[in-house]
């Protein structure tokens, strides 16, 4: 039977205190009673189950079977979680289904486990184990080496950067409910990721950079990029997994690679704030919010002032994380069953920082201390002890080592307890009365591979033109290549194994490019070039180059090539990239060299990017990314994304480009409810008249804009200054400013109503200076005003505001022989008609009354009053829209109108000129 001890006892009293206790970091809901059926489950179990809960192991191998060590781990001890690494070998399966197969043998190994009876090791009485699924949880980046590549048979997904580059969360959206519905499938119920980090200041040459891993560079669209791929990957497991947010507080800014050597970020608590948590906040913050944020080895120089100038790794630092943790949102996110899990305990960094040594390492302190720091989850990796043999021992020994504290630290006690409520509350929403059916049969696995077209939509809406501009672009590159033109191609090779017994599996090939152009462009596709006349070679053979025995022929075939198109897939390669520029200058001048970085776009200076005629950011090697550079090569796609990063080569910057464009027209608009009216009854007559509101002396006028748009065409971030200008012209002349924060890239503002007169309210946003004015005439009479808004061009123009080239906007009216750009042949083919009826009337008339000179005479006349009518409407000038607008009827009169005072006109003035 179970533990009925006293201690028991004193320690369920222990839990029900942590529930309230904030140093413990759990806070009962005032208005939510506490899971009475979850806290009378932990009542029940032993320390060895409540502690082994709280550990995410991992094991060497593909298998699970009973010589397994997983499987003796499983068998002895009810450990929370597993996840699945490369580097131990996890991977090594020859396609999903096997995949899948080892992830059920997982859960069937740990219900097989709970299905035995044990001794508990103090009283040596009898227990039935609880059964618990498992956490199987996988990271992209230990499972592929990079976000972007896929496990074999899976769908591959584009970078994250290359998500942030469309600027589209629709476009993360799919491409995490494409992730999460194949996790699902494979059964796998716990991923690590996204990553939320915020590159402010890209370091290409820091070992610290991120590369392409991260959305972008900017807090909001991060923020955006974060939670629309969260959204996705909920909407496609259908909820079955449980989402870890990474590696909080962020390391954008981290100054080096946090696996190898404990990384620092130099920036103060509330440069944090602004800056690199707000994606984390905003993912705890959102409808689907974020279960658990895995807390980064990362310490902070200046996170406390001049108290303690550089933080322990932040997983190990109770002081540091209680901090962060107590501010909004966190602090409700936390107190509401919010995860927190610990980055990777047996990473090198974690070892030369507790053993610089190599020596008197120990897996217990070091997850004793990253529980104490706040840690649910701990994440073991492959940690060895220095008294151990393996990563099984070390972690054997830390469990026993957590079950002997549990029994003799009441304290200790509380915090595993609260804790595992905050586990097991989330295994919980996964699998309803902890169903074994449900862990061992996963859904959906005929859609696994399946999703190339939102790879593809990605891939087409991020590809960048980084130089030169889109308009130069025709300019330098009229034609794509011809079909008797050679091509040079040159390939920064780059490797991407799933795990280290899967083989080779190289990202970007040495014909990955020329692959793609020839299957859409050669013999199977439009024959646009021929084989024989694409030429490939990689970096590695750059050294030929000045070897006069030149077995390669990679010379002749550069001096041959009338195109020169360089891949770059990472930054090992950039020295030797500058080195071929320089010293082949002469030769490349004559050449149109087209560069695609399917890395970051950062990596080059202005000098480097002067030297290409064109410079494309792809952001991924993935197919279909390839696909999309063989495309933009031969002119069939124009590149419509942005860097969603700084470029110091190229001086693109992020604090400029989302800044209001200056050349947009700012509308206005009444800031009524956005509810639908109700529906009238389904046998009601005739439906109600629209509503004009209508403003008098004291009413409250709220105010909003349109859409705000940046440089980039997008919806400014959130937070943009937009400034309402108030003026009247009644006795006081009042004049108010209110600034205001966008939402949305939409701004609002109220102003009060004091006075009569006329009300003339614009707006203003950075550079965008050019809006429509709202106008409301308050009279005396004690009548209401309705609100008029009139266009910046029907205003009288002054002098004290710069003249703004404005481009016609899709908000123009349309005039009677132009409608969406396009010319209306009905109303044209009518003018004609009167034109030359008009005129042969004319004729008639005056040949019969007067002479045939004459009849010439009023014929010209008629014409040209049809003419001047006809420009008239054709340019919209001013009252032509009340002339059209009884449509073609109204046009036939005009004409009809005009033709007859030109004849009227015409024959007077030369009747008295001739006279």
């Amino acid at each position: 039977m179970k533990n009925n001890s006293l201690l028991s006892v004193f320690v369920a009293i222990f839990l029900s205190l942590s529930l309230l206790a904030p140093a413990i970091g759990v806070q009962a809901q005032d208005d939510e009673p506490a899971n009475e059926a979850l806290l009378t489950l932990i009542d029940g179990m032993t320390p060895e189950e409540r502690v082994g809960q709280l550990f995410l192991v991992s094991f060497d191998g593909a298998s699970v079977d009973d010589e397994s060590q997983i499987a003796a781990l499983l068998a002895d001890y009810p450990v929370g979680g597993v996840m699945l690494r490369a580097d131990r070998g996890n991977f090594a399966l020859p396609d999903p289904n096997a995949l899948q197969q080892l992830v059920i043998d997982l859960q069937r190994k740990n219900w097989e486990a709970a299905r035995v009876e044990r001794l508990d090791p103090v009283s040596g009485e009898p227990f039935q184990p609880e059964y618990l699924p498992l956490w199987v949880g996988l990271s992209l980046d230990e499972a592929t080496g990079s976000a972007e590549n896929a496990l074999s048979g899976l769908s591959v997904l584009p970078s994250p950067m290359a998500i942030g580059a469309t600027w589209q969360p629709d476009l993360a959206a799919n491409v995490g409910e494409s992730l999460g519905s194949e996790l699902a499938a494979l059964g796998i119920n716990l991923y690590l990721g996204p990553a939320l980090d915020v590159v402010s200041d890209p370091m290409p040459a820091s070992s610290g950079d991120m590369g392409v891993s991260a959305f972008g560079g900017n807090p909001y669209w991060v923020s955006q990029m974060g939670t629309a791929f969260i959204r996705g990957l909920r909407s496609g497991s259908d909820g079955k997994l449980l989402l870890v947010a990474t590696h909080f507080p962020g390391r954008g800014s981290a100054d080096r690679a946090p696996n190898e050597e404990l990384a620092t970020v130099r920036k103060p608590l509330a440069e944090l704030q602004n800056a690199d948590l707000t994606p984390f906040a905003a993912a705890v913050n959102s409808m689907d919010g974020i279960d658990g944020l895995l807390v980064s080895h990362i310490r902070y120089e200046g996170f406390q002032g001049t108290i303690r100038p550089t933080t322990r790794p932040l997983s190990l630092d109770e002081k540091s994380l209680s901090d962060l943790l107590t501010n909004a949102p966190f602090a409700d996110w936390r107190a509401n069953g919010g995860l927190l899990v610990s980055d990777d305990l047996g990473t090198p960094a974690i070892r030369s920082f507790y053993s610089p040594g190599n020596e008197n390492f120990y897996a217990t302190l070091i997850a004793r201390d990253a529980f104490l720091a706040g840690n649910d989850l701990l994440y073991m990796g492959n940690i060895i002890s220095s008294d151990a043999p393996d990563n099984y021992t070390s972690v054997r020994r830390t469990l026993d080592f957590f079950a002997q504290k549990y029994r003799e630290d009441s304290a200790f006690a509380a915090r595993v307890d609260a804790a595992l409520l905050r586990i097991l509350a989330k295994k919980e929403a996964l699998y309803p009365n902890f169903s074994l059916y449900a862990a061992t049969h996963p859904q959906g696995f005929d859609e696994i591979g399946t999703h190339a077209q939102a790879v593809f939509d990605v891939a087409q809406r991020s590809a960048t033109l980084i130089n030169p501009s889109l308009n130069d672009l025709d300019a330098l590159l009229p034609n794509p290549p011809g079909v008797k033109e050679q091509i040079f191609f040159l390939t920064d090779v780059q490797p991407a194994s799933q795990c280290p017994l899967c083989g080779s599996i190289f990202g970007l090939q040495r014909n990955s490019l020329r692959d793609a152009v020839l299957r859409l462009y050669g013999l199977g596709g439009a024959q646009e070039v021929r084989e024989g006349n694409l030429s490939t070679y990689t970096f590695d053979d750059l050294p030929s180059l000045y070897i006069e025995s030149d077995e390669f022929g990679m010379l002749d075939s550069l001096q041959a090539a009338e195109w020169v198109v360089i891949s770059l897939g990472g930054n090992q390669q950039i020295d030797a990239l500058r080195q071929f520029l320089n010293d082949f200058q002469p030769l490349l001048r004559e050449k149109k060299v087209i560069l695609y970085t399917f890395t970051t776009p950062y990596l080059l200076d202005a000098t480097d990017i002067s030297k290409f005629t064109a410079y494309y950011a792809i952001y991924s090697y993935a197919p279909p990314f390839l696909d999309v550079a063989a495309r933009l090569l031969f002119k069939e796609l124009t590149p419509e994304g942005a860097s969603p990063v700084d470029i110091s080569g190229s001086g693109y910057e992020l604090d400029t480009v989302l800044q209001p464009d200056p050349d947009q027209y700012l509308t206005l608009g009444l800031a009524l409810p956005l509810e639908p009216p109700p529906t009238p009854a389904a046998d009601s007559a005739t439906l109600a008249p629209t509503m004009i509101p209508m403003f008098s002396v004291g009413d409250t006028l709220s105010v909003r804009t349109g859409t705000i748009y940046d440089y980039n065409g997008n919806p400014v971030p959130d937070g943009t200054l937009a400034t309402f200008t108030l003026t009247m012209s009644g006795e006081s002349g009042i004049n108010q400013r209110i600034e205001a924060q966008t939402v949305s890239g939409v701004a609002q503002a109220d102003f009060q109503l004091s006075e009569i007169g006329l009300l003339d309210i614009r707006v203003s946003s950075g550079n965008a200076t050019v809006s429509e004015t709202l106008r409301l005439d308050i009279s005396d009479d004690g009548i209401a005003a309705a609100i008029t808004i009139i266009p910046p061009a029907l205003l009288p123009q002054s002098t004290s505001t710069p003249t703004i080239e404005m481009t016609p906007t899709p908000t123009s009216i349309p005039s009677a022989y132009v409608q969406d750009g396009k010319i209306r042949f009905g109303a044209w083919g009518v003018s004609l008609l009167l034109w030359l009826l008009g005129s042969l009337l004319a004729y008639m008339a005056g040949e019969r009354i007067e002479s045939r000179r004459w009849g010439v005479r009023w014929a010209l006349t008629t014409l040209l009053g049809g003419l001047i009518a006809y420009n008239y409407l054709a340019l919209n000038l001013p009252g032509a829209t009340i002339v059209t607008a009884d449509g073609l009827s109204g046009v036939i009169i005009a004409i009809v109108f005009a033709e007859i005072l030109g004849w009227l006109a015409g024959w007077l003035w030369l009747r008295g000129a001739l006279e």
